[in-house]
């Protein structure tokens, strides 16, 4: 594993590691311990993207452009969907990631953290152009800020929400080529708000694709109104071109049984399989007993 006074990788070297494919990769620029805790949907949606980009390379194009990580709370949709943005850009000569999220908390969150991904040692060792602020001939940033950073490599990075809407979703001359929607349900919205961003994904951010844009929405179905529910229940046809997957709950053939412990009435799980070892029955009580059954079926 390389270390931060490692010297910068060499083409050659960069190639041979991307040509172990990606799980090799990731445990090298990610960490083994990321990988090794990976669940199979996991897995199928980073191969999904890994596929796309190296087809890309070969100049043949997927015929599924979009997956929907649908997964339960706490499955790591924010952790992966991030790794699969800045594995987009270090497999990429130059691009755009337009990454968003339903209100302005969350997508700061989102864009701090990837900040912090892109300025990893493994990245500076691997892809250095890409932990670099762009300048210009005059040597003017381009723009490294809260909601925007344009690399040395050529790739930006935009950060939006719903409730702020597009701006300039074009840059060069470059449109997105990946669009990552991150949580953009949120479990108060009602049904008009639900509406305004069903509105604002499919009529301002989707239009801002091109053709070959790869578009990875990770969201859980949180109500029947949310935006994911609307497309993945056939109400809305938007996103056809996407992958078949299927929501993954925290746990299959979930039972309850209401007992009173200690003079205190509790939701207590007798039945269920997890779909993830990190995220097993005991993690899953915890959350029922903090937030209780009806928010926990929700998520």
């Amino acid at each position: 594993m390389p270390t931060a006074s490692s010297p910068v990788k060499s083409r050659a070297e960069v190639a041979a590691l991307e040509a172990k494919g990606w799980r090799v990769w990731y445990a090298t620029i990610f960490g083994q311990q990321f990988v090794s805790v990976l669940a199979p949907h996991h897995a199928e949606a980073i191969e999904w993207h890994w596929n796309a980009k190296m087809g890309e390379r070969q100049g043949v194009r997927v015929s599924d452009d979009a997956y929907f990580a649908i997964w339960s709370r706490g499955h790591m949709k924010s952790t992966v969907a991030r790794r699969i943005a800045v594995a987009d850009a270090c497999l990429s000569v130059t691009g755009y990631c337009l990454y968003t999220a339903g209100t302005k908390g969350k997508i700061q969150g989102h864009a701090k953290s990837i900040e912090t991904l892109i300025t990893l040692p493994t990245i500076k060792d691997w892809y250095s152009a890409l932990s670099r602020v762009r300048k210009s001939n005059a040597g003017n940033s381009k723009g490294w800020t809260n909601d925007f950073i344009y690399t040395d490599q050529g790739y930006v990075f935009h950060f939006i929400s719903l409730d702020e809407g597009i701006r300039g979703a074009n840059v060069d001359d470059v449109r997105p080529t990946l669009i990552v929607p991150d949580d953009i349900d949120e479990p108060n919205d009602s049904p008009a708000v639900s509406e305004t961003r069903f509105r604002i994904f499919t009529r301002s951010v989707l239009p801002t694709r091109q053709r070959g844009t790869l578009i990875f929405f990770a969201q859980n179905l949180i109500a029947k109104h949310s935006v994911m529910n609307k497309i993945v229940s056939g109400k809305e046809r938007a996103l056809t071109r996407r992958k078949l997957t299927a929501p993954i709950p925290a746990l299959i053939g979930l039972v309850t049984e209401f007992r009173t412990v200690g003079g205190v009435g509790r939701d207590i799980i007798v039945a269920g399989e997890p779909t993830w070892g990190f995220y097993d029955r005991e993690r899953c009580q915890e959350e029922i007993d903090t937030i209780g059954l009806p928010a926990f079926l929700a998520e």
